[in-house]
């Protein structure tokens, strides 16, 4: 395996060091504990500027005053969490500049930024995203993570572009770049390359095993790292959530159904001789199942700042989190015995992270919830997400009525317009293949899609990654 040494690797021994402030019980009421803790940026503040301030510039300027502004943006971008199998530690990446991996402890504290995708090339700072973080490896001793590396015998380069004074980077693209499943150590900061062409991948409980979706395709694939082997597992299907059984023996999977809106529970085996659903159960929207199976957290489908948790064998249904105006629930994973959740909650207070303790529930015999209204106005996560080079937006209408569908970017600037005028009532889907307004490709990143609607207004977030 490719190996490579994170260029924060110095300053991280420091960063681990850090420790302070106190974890407020309960900061928004109902939603738990808010896990990065506050604290001040100014103590990663480089004593000297020299050169530029952020991609492009010297390196040796860059990485600290880089790493700077990562601890003054990351208490209010969070995303994506996951949680270590030892239950210690909770990973993320930075929303919006996603050029780090984080990890910070599960019951509060300090963020520390343990990888960081700046690539030196030559002297030059060139930056490029992390697609996403994955999961920990079986040991809890590395953050498993999308990412891109350079290898220059495989023919990856980068374009410089300077300016006038040929001072510093005016615009610099990594091409050939290869995406990968990738590894960082959380003491010595050193990473690795599991295997390439890779956009996600979660680690079996024996870390025998890797089952992963390739970049070009949606076939569910399974590395056997024993012979390196690799086994098709499911053809042309996403899978959601993935649980690996205690003994590494099977996966259990949940599968969405974009007609029904639907989640459904399945068996997956390793041999890759197919799937069977294992249970009746039709959960309404994209649900996460716990580790133990017996769970499935899910939001409500009118109103995404509230989380459901339903017991598999019962049936029934719990309300978990009040609710609240303006805000939204992404991106929930469990912690290893099933007894919390995490979640990013995206506010007005930006997207942070929370840990939602459900030891008091008892889900078998939940206290009654109202039961789900059918929204007039539903906006479906773009799938596939993340895409290249297209990806498809459904939506429905309880009505006949204008509506608009434009794509934005991620400074709020309407880059397409993919549908304006009156639609019929019932469900559409409609293609955006990556381009803007004028025919021309956009590059990779974070975009949003909005739907609007008889006054009422929908919105969704899409990766493109090339």
């Amino acid at each position: 395996m490719k190996k490579c040494v994170s260029i924060f690797l110095a300053a991280f021994a420091v960063i681990l060091a850090v420790t302070g402030g106190t974890v407020s019980a309960e900061d928004i009421p109902g939603y738990g504990t808010k896990v990065i803790i506050d604290y001040d940026a100014e103590q990663f503040r480089p004593e000297e500027f020299i050169g530029g301030f952020g991609t492009g510039f010297y390196a040796e300027d860059s990485a600290a005053w880089s790493l700077y502004s990562a601890y003054t943006m990351i208490p209010h971008r969070q995303f994506m969490p996951v949680w270590s199998p030892d239950g210690k530690w909770i990973a993320t990446r930075n929303f919006i500049s996603n050029t780090h991996v984080w990890i910070v402890p599960a019951d509060g504290g300090m963020p520390t930024s343990v990888y960081n995708s700046n690539y030196h090339y030559n002297e030059y700072y060139v930056s490029h995203s992390i697609a996403s973080v994955l999961g920990f490896t079986a040991d809890s001793r590395e953050v498993l993570f999308s990412g891109v590396f350079i290898d220059e015998e495989k023919g990856s380069t980068v374009d410089i572009t300077l300016d006038d004074n040929g001072e510093y980077v005016q615009n610099s693209k990594i091409v050939n770049g290869i995406q990968a499943l990738m590894a960082v150590d959380i003491e010595t900061g050193e990473s690795r390359v599991i295997a390439e062409n890779i956009s996600s991948g979660f680690n079996s409980n024996t870390g025998r095993y890797y089952a992963y979706y390739n970049t070009n395709s949606l076939d569910l694939q399974l590395l056997d790292t024993d012979n390196n082997s690799t086994t098709t597992l499911l053809e042309n299907q996403s899978v959601g959530s993935i649980t690996f059984s205690p003994d590494d023996s099977y996966i259990r999977g949940t599968i969405y159904d974009n007609k029904s809106k639907t989640t459904t529970i399945h068996r997956i085996e390793l041999d890759g001789s197919g799937s069977e659903q294992v249970s009746a159960v039709e959960i309404p929207g994209k649900a996460n199942l716990s580790p133990d199976g017996k769970l499935a957290a899910y939001t409500d489908l009118d109103d995404e700042s509230k989380i459901l948790v339903m017991d598999i064998e019962t049936e029934t249904v719990t309300l978990v989190t009040p609710g609240m105006d303006d805000a939204m629930v992404l991106f929930k994973c469990w912690s290893p015995d099933s007894s919390k959740l995490a979640f990013t909650l995206d506010h007005d207070d930006g997207n942070q992270i929370f840990v939602k303790d459900l030891k008091e529930y008892d889900f078998a015999n939940p206290v009654a919830v109202e039961s789900e209204k059918p929204s007039a106005l539903t906006l479906e996560t773009p799938f596939p997400n993340p895409f290249n080079p297209a990806t498809t937006i459904s939506f429905s209408l309880a009505e006949s009525n204008f509506t608009e569908l434009s794509v934005h970017n991620i400074t709020g600037q309407k880059i397409r317009t993919l549908a304006s005028g009156m639609l019929s009532a019932g469900q559409h889907s409609i293609v955006w293949d990556g381009m803007n307004e004028n025919g021309m490709p956009v590059s990779s990143g974070l975009y949003f899609t909005r739907l609007e609607s008889g006054g009422m207004a929908k919105t969704a977030r899409m990766t493109l990654m090339k």
